[in-house]
């Protein structure tokens, strides 16, 4: 398996969103409609919960190590 890019507690910027929200990764699962892809859910800025995203999805700003 190759070894994910993102990791927890890395911080995010969300692509497609109009102002390119900013969130952290909080869980990696996998995806139940591309099952062999994983998703990454990002608690943005300003919201109480987290929401999932695929890789393509995010840049990394800062990571987390």
């Amino acid at each position: 398996r190759v070894e994910e890019k993102m990791k927890i507690g890395d911080l995010v910027k969300v692509s497609h969103l109009y102002d390119h929200g900013l969130g952290l990764v909080t869980k990696i699962d996998h995806s139940t409609i591309h099952p062999y892809k994983s998703r990454f859910w990002i608690k943005l800025q300003g919201m109480r919960s987290a929401f999932p995203f695929l890789e393509h999805q995010l840049e990394v700003i800062n990571e987390h190590r």
